[in-house]
Order: structure tokens, then sequence, then C-alpha cells
């Protein structure tokens, strides 16, 4: 009786060790998410503004893309978890979870975007727009770079970008007061130096 209890103990374990095992994911995902913003914060799908955001995603075992996003941007996905879809997002699934996955800096073509920031949520999620830090190899939320194996298998990249307010166009009245100045110092200079010679 002894022995078959002995028997049934080991076999409960070595199947508790097996299930643990065959619950562990072996693959995850990676969501990269782009958010728009303009000059108060609102949330924008960067209409009537031309912008293309590339973004590249590589692991040492061969895996790389590129990710594109284009305005207007579909907005499909909540960063926020507002309940209301604050970004576009495209979802690359299928990922071994075991390596590491390294993403570029946003690469931006068309006119002109400013970067907000990276959060790839390794310590910090994005909760607020306040949660977005440069690209910094120091800061381990926003490294550039990924590690499923550490922090779940299936991880968001969320990049803030912001439509700043457009420069200034100085008016005619501004051009031609700053004329007239420039006109006065140089007579000045041109007197003073006529002066000197006398």
């Amino acid at each position: 009786m002894k022995t078959l209890t002995l028997v049934l103990c080991c076999l409960s374990m070595i199947f508790g060790v097996v299930s643990t095992i065959c619950a562990t994911p072996i693959s995850g995902s990676i969501i990269v998410s782009l958010i728009l913003i303009d000059e108060d914060g609102n949330i924008i799908d960067g209409s009537g503004k031309a912008g293309t955001f590339s973004i590249g995603l590589s692991s040492p075992s061969g895996f790389a893309t590129v990710l594109e996003f284009q305005t207007p941007l579909s907005l499909n996905h909540s960063v926020f978890d507002s309940g209301v879809n604050d970004s576009q997002s495209i979802v690359i699934d299928n990922l071994p979870i075991y390596g590491l996955y390294y993403y570029s800096e946003l690469m931006i073509t068309g006119e002109y975007w400013g970067i907000g920031g990276y959060n790839d949520q390794f310590l910090t999620n994005a909760a607020s727009m306040a949660d977005f830090y440069p690209f910094d190899t120091q800061n381990p939320d926003s490294n550039g770079i990924i590690n499923l194996a550490l922090k779940g298998a299936d991880r968001e990249l969320a990049i803030l970008v912001n439509d700043p307010p457009s420069e200034p166009i100085p008016e005619p009245g501004t051009l031609l007061l700053l004329g007239t100045g420039l006109a006065g110092l140089a007579g000045y200079g041109a007197r003073f130096r006529r002066r000197k010679k006398a």
C-alpha cells in the first residue's frame, strides 16, 4: 500500500510539472502602437498633414521587419485603457518568447512632426501622456529592447508623436520695422565713420 501511495505521489508530481511546463507559453506577441497628439494634447489621426512613420523590429535569431504607419491613422486600439481608440496598432504575433527583440528609433518622413517619446512598458505602464520617455539606452522603458521572457509573453510598445505648433510667420509690418531699424543702424555707422575721418 505504501508503494502504491508513493507511486501515485510521484506520478502526480510528474504530471504537475508537465502541466506547468505545458501551460508556459512558447510564443508571444508585440503590439506596436502609434499615438498622435496636437499642440493641446488632444488625440488626432493626423488628417490634413502628411506623415509616414517607420520603426524597425528585429532579433538576433534573424527576425526583422519594418512597421509603417501613415496619416491619417486608423485608430483601432486604446493604449490608455479609456475605452476610446487612441492609437493605430500593429500586432506581431507568434514570436518565440526566448530572446531579445530590438526596436529602432522612429523615422518620420513628410511634414514636420515631433517625437513625444517611447514606452515599451517594462517598468511603467503607459497610463497617460506623461509616461513617455526619449529613446535612451539607460531607461528600461525606452531603451530599444523588449524581452518577452521577463515581463510577459505579450508586450506593447507605445510611441507618442506630437504635432508641434507651426512657427509663426512674421507679418509684413514686423519685417518693415526690422528693416527700418537695420537701415538706421547702417546709416548711423556710416555717419560715425565719416565724422571720425574729419
